[in-house]
């Protein structure tokens, strides 16, 4: 099966010129610039989305709960799951928008777990164009092979996927900690050597 047969895949917005910033606009944007490669698992910097004036010459499509968002545009093309949103948001064209097709038999966590799997990165990553900078089309992630299992595999894959993203997190945390310990210890030495 493919992902096209799943899944109903969109482009984000294009803005003619560079997203500027309007405080009076119930509508924020999601940019490269949002994604969080910092967290486990990779999400969306929610707080640093800006509000931004858009043209309603043509429907306004805003982030709903359970889409997955692709970053179309660079080197990495991590899938961002959206558990919720509070705002009226806009991904911009450096995204792809995923909806799951209303299926019985799949479950839109899943979908997002198997992107983010280093099988389906190197297969997206092999197969987007692009000389300068690599971009994903909706017709090559349409293509990506998905395996067939049951939900209550798909199900038991995605807890899996969050606990080893929380163990991921848990470290990072301690070993953030640990180093903060470390240059403590440094700091006090160096100041009994000044004094």
């Amino acid at each position: 099966m493919k992902l096209g047969d799943i899944a109903e895949t969109s482009t984000g917005r294009t803005f003619r010129t560079a997203v500027k910033e309007d405080v009076r606009s119930p509508y924020k944007v999601l940019q490269l610039s949002n994604v969080n490669y910092k967290k486990f698992p990779i999400d969306i910097d929610w707080e640093g989305l800006v509000n931004v004036e858009v043209a309603k010459t043509k429907g306004i499509e805003t982030l709903k709960t359970g889409q997955i968002v692709v970053v179309a545009k660079g080197s990495k093309k991590p899938a961002l799951y959206i558990n919720e949103v509070l705002d009226s948001v806009i991904a911009t064209q450096h995204f792809l928008v995923l909806n799951a097709k209303l299926a019985d038999d799949i479950d839109s966590r899943f979908i997002w777990v198997y992107l983010n799997s280093e099988y389906a990165q190197q297969w997206v990553l092999s197969n987007s164009g692009g000389s300068y900078q690599s971009s994903l089309s909706i017709k090559v992630l349409s293509e990506l092979p998905v395996p067939r299992i049951s939900l209550k595999k798909q199900r038991l894959i995605v807890d899996c996927y969050l606990s080893v993203q929380h163990e991921l997190a848990l470290y990072q945390a301690l070993t953030k900690a640990r180093t903060n310990q470390l240059n403590n210890v440094f700091s006090e030495l160096a100041k009994e050597q000044i004094s």
